[in-house]
């Protein structure tokens, strides 16, 4: 019998390629948001460093042009804070997209794997069938060589 040959192969080793390409994207992925979640964590520590000043200001008996300085940057802050959580938020959702295409494709490859392994067993029980076959073959002519060898005809004793 001819040696396994599994025809979606290619198919297979395409698909695994298309894996390999989303389990890296969603690496770098995952790398931008990181960075991204840094942005915003400094963006917080730059609010609460203003925020703090402000504080202090007002504790102090300054001129006008002081507090509304003070406040165009607490402003200022304010929306680079949120600017930058929905930049991190946009690139959590990259991440996720990510996650899930890997995760779709991790699933065709499973498909192909069991798909190639079932096929593999019916080939190793077709090709155990096929030697089985062979061995009873070779038993029964041994077995009838050995009648005819005695004298008494096989073929009497098989139809008889």
């Amino acid at each position: 019998m001819r040696a396994f040959r599994f025809r979606l192969e290619r198919l297979l080793h395409l698909r695994e390629a298309e894996k390999q390409q989303c389990a890296l994207e969603l690496a770098e992925k995952r790398r931008l948001f990181d960075q991204e979640q840094r942005r915003l964590r400094q963006e917080l520590r730059e609010r609460e460093r203003v925020t703090t000043s402000y504080r202090r200001l007002g504790r102090q008996a300054s001129a006008a042009w002081s507090w509304n300085s003070a406040r165009d940057a607490m402003r200022a802050a304010e929306t680079r804070v949120a600017n930058q959580a929905k930049t991190t938020k946009a690139a959590l959702d990259e991440v996720d997209q990510a996650r899930e295409r890997l995760v779709e494709k991790s699933g065709e490859v499973e498909s192909y794997v069991r798909l190639r392994e079932k096929q593999r067993e019916e080939h190793d029980l077709a090709a155990r069938r096929a030697e089985q076959k062979v061995h009873d073959d070779t038993a029964v002519d041994r077995h009838l060589q050995r009648q005819r060898e005695q004298g008494t005809g096989g073929a009497e004793v098989l139809t008889g």
